[in-house]
C-alpha cells in the first residue's frame, strides 16, 4: 500500500511537473506574441513615418515647380518687354535718321537756290549794264538792249516761276516736317501706351503671381497643419491602442502565469 501511495504521489509530481513546464511554454509563446506585436508596430509606424516623408517631399518638388514656371513666366514677360523697348528704340532711331536725311536735303537744296540765286543776280547786273551801254552807244543798241530786256523778263518770269516752284517745295518740306513731327509724336505715343500696358501688365502678373504664391503657401500650411493634426491624432490614436493591447496582453500573460502558478500551487499540494 505505502508503494502504491508513493507510485501515485509520483505520478502527481510527474503531471504537476509538465503541467509546470506546459505553463512555461505557454508563458515563453506569450513573450513571443508579445515581441511579435510590438515589432509589427515598429514596423507599422517607421511605413506610416515613410510615407509621411514621401508627401512632404512631393508637396515640396510641386511648390518648386511651380516655382520654376513663375520664374520661366516672369523671364518670358521680361523678354517682350525688351522686344517692346528695342522696337520703339529702333522706330526713334529711324525717325532721327529720317529726320537728319531730311536737315541733310533741305541744306543742300537752299545751296542750290543760293547759288542759283547769286548767279541770276550777277548775269541780271550784267546785262543790264550792257542794256545801258548799248543804249547809250547807239539806236542798235537799244534794240539789243530792248531784246536784252526781253531776255531780262523772260529771265525774270522764269525766276517767278523758280520762286513759286521753291515755295510749293517749301510747303511740302514743312508738310513732311509736321508729318514726320506727328509721326514721333504718335511714335513716342505708341511708347509711352506700351510702357504703360507693359507695366499694367507686368503688376497685374506679379500680383497675380503673388497671390498664387500666397494661396499656395496658406494651402502648403493648411495641408502641414492638417497633417500634423492628423499625425498627432494618430500618434494618441495608436498610443491609447497601443497601451491597450500590451495592458490586455500583459493581463493575459499575467492570467496564464497565475493559472500555471495555481496549477503547478495544485500541483505540488497534491504531491505534498
Amino acid at each position: 500500500a505505502c508503494a502504491a501511495t508513493c507510485q501515485t504521489l509520483m505520478d502527481k509530481l510527474a503531471e504537476s511537473r509538465q503541467g509546470h513546464e506546459a505553463a512555461e511554454l505557454a508563458a515563453r509563446d506569450l513573450r513571443l506574441e508579445l515581441a511579435l506585436v510590438v515589432e509589427n508596430h515598429a514596423a507599422l509606424e517607421a511605413a506610416q513615418q515613410t510615407a509621411r516623408i514621401a508627401e512632404r517631399v512631393e508637396l515640396s518638388r510641386r511648390w518648386e515647380e511651380d516655382e520654376a514656371a513663375r520664374h520661366e513666366d516672369e523671364e518670358a514677360w521680361r523678354a517682350e518687354v525688351d522686344e517692346c523697348r528695342r522696337d520703339r528704340d529702333e522706330l526713334v532711331r529711324a525717325v532721327v535718321d529720317e529726320r537728319a536725311r531730311w536737315d541733310a536735303d533741305r541744306s543742300v537744296v537752299e545751296a542750290a537756290r543760293a547759288a542759283e540765286t547769286a548767279a541770276w543776280e550777277g548775269e541780271r547786273a550784267a546785262l543790264t549794264a550792257a542794256t545801258e551801254a548799248a543804249a547809250a552807244v547807239d539806236v542798235k543798241g537799244r534794240e539789243r538792249a530792248a531784246v536784252a530786256l526781253a531776255a531780262l523778263a523772260a529771265e525774270t518770269a522764269w525766276d517767278a516761276e523758280r520762286s513759286q516752284l521753291h515755295a510749293v517745295m517749301g510747303v511740302e518740306r514743312t508738310q513732311l516736317a509736321a508729318a514726320a513731327q506727328a509721326e514721333g509724336q504718335r511714335a513716342r505715343a505708341a511708347a509711352a501706351e506700351d510702357r504703360a500696358a507693359a507695366a499694367e501688365v507686368a503688376g497685374c502678373e506679379r500680383a497675380a503671381a503673388a497671390a498664387e504664391a500666397a494661396q499656395l503657401r496658406a494651402a502648403v500650411a493648411a495641408v502641414e497643419a492638417d497633417l500634423a493634426h492628423a499625425t498627432s491624432s494618430l500618434q494618441h490614436d495608436r498610443a491609447q491602442a497601443r497601451e491597450h493591447a500590451r495592458a490586455q496582453a500583459v493581463h493575459e500573460w499575467t492570467a496564464r502565469l497565475d493559472a500555471a502558478e495555481d496549477a503547478r500551487a495544485a500541483a505540488e499540494t497534491s504531491a505534498a
